[in-house]
């Protein structure tokens, strides 16, 4: 979801309204920051509520999953990563908050001297299995709501803005359910098996983050199970974004022999 948060209906100059007219940049910072404590933890009351909780087979293979933390943290210049201690692959099985973009009047060369007219903030939130996109969103708009902010889902009138101290639009870009495949059903033994024997040493992991609609199969009734191969630093999102040739060609070798070792 988007959220912009407003001050004066204009840009004004902070030499001649500073200390008096509200800056919306620090009204938004303030409401981001109340949404998680400094673990990273999120405070949203009923937010961890939903989530379903990880089988006995999905419990031993997390357990078994190597631990390269310390190596992402030296890679990534990372002091203390969030979380409380817990694991990138404990983390992974959370629903998860993310600012993923801020954007306030200038910086840099281009920055001047004013108080701005609104402050806007682009958020993602990773849900897991067991939680609604619907009662998500309805718990992030409640916190807004109780952080004081009249929330609009439209640019606010002048009338609002001269009543509410604290407006806030929230523009929602739709979501879908996280999906998760149990690990001891007959087809996810026999892939993981399959994969042993292909591959030899697999990763095997009950969930990975990442925007893919799998809930239609589950829906469907039918069970999906996922075999990445792309390279760890592909710079997903980022810069560079990459799949190496050698991880190209070994994953169509892998997919074949994959589908030619199910029995359908």
């Amino acid at each position: 979801m988007d959220v912009t948060v407003y001050g004066p209906v204009r840009a004004l100059h902070s030499g001649h309204y500073g200390n008096w007219a509200p800056n919306p940049a620090l009204e938004l910072s303030r409401l981001l920051a109340a949404m998680k404590d400094e673990n990273g933890r999120v405070k949203i009351p009923g937010y961890y509520d939903d989530v379903t909780p990880l089988g006995e087979a999905e419990k031993k293979a997390l357990a078994e999953l190597p631990d390269y933390d310390a190596e992402l943290e030296k890679e990534l210049g990372i002091a203390k990563p969030d979380g409380g201690g817990k694991k990138l692959a404990e983390l992974i099985m959370e629903p998860s908050l993310n600012i993923r973009g801020l954007r306030s009047a200038y910086v840099g060369e281009q920055a001047q001297n004013v108080i701005p007219d609104r402050a806007e903030a682009s958020l993602d939130a990773r849900l897991v299995k067991g939680e609604d996109p619907k009662e998500k969103s309805r718990q992030i708009l409640e916190f807004i709501r109780q952080q004081r902010f009249f929330i609009v889902d439209r640019e606010p009138t002048m009338q609002e803005r001269r009543t509410h101290p604290k407006v806030a639009k929230v523009i929602e870009q739709g979501g879908y359910r996280a999906s998760r495949t149990r690990m001891d059903l007959p087809v996810s033994k026999a892939i993981v098996g399959l994969m042993k024997n292909i591959e030899g040493d697999v990763v095997i992991a009950p969930t990975l983050g990442g925007s893919v609609p799998m809930y239609v199969f589950e829906d469907l009734g039918l069970p999906w199970l996922g075999v990445p191969i792309v390279n760890y630093d592909n710079h997903q999102h980022s810069s560079d974004e990459n799949l190496r040739l050698g991880h190209f060609w070994r994953g169509m070798e892998t997919y074949g022999a994959l589908l030619a070792g199910l029995n359908w």
